[in-house]
């Protein structure tokens, strides 16, 4: 973690906890909101709705779980201090503003 080798098992421990973490207090959240927001609830089939739910899920949840790890198993302290420029937590870092925008303007 952080740059260092860690047995399987503690790695699936931290990301099994990250993950529910994640999906608990942003993934189902936020999901649910955005296909409210596609689909009306009362006049949409359930079958649908449900899948509407899930793709939201997995666009939220795929870049957070990316960020994440990329932050939690990046060997940063093997990169020489001035090429520490990472564009892909910028892209992350995007990402999660478009969809915090997205969330505080549903509210």
């Amino acid at each position: 973690m952080l740059g260092h080798d860690l047995p399987i098992w503690a790695v699936v421990l931290v990301e099994f906890v990250l993950a529910y973490t994640l999906e608990v207090t942003v993934g189902s959240p936020f999901s649910f909101k955005i296909a409210s927001r596609i689909f009306d609830m009362k006049t949409t089939h359930p079958f649908i709705f449900e899948t509407a739910i899930i793709c939201a899920t997995v666009t939220i949840m795929c870049p957070a779980m990316s960020f994440l790890t990329a932050f939690l198993y990046y060997p940063f302290k093997a990169i020489p201090h001035n090429h520490r420029r990472i564009p892909l937590h910028a892209i992350h870092l995007q990402i999660f503003r478009h969809i915090t925008q997205i969330y505080l303007e549903i509210r």
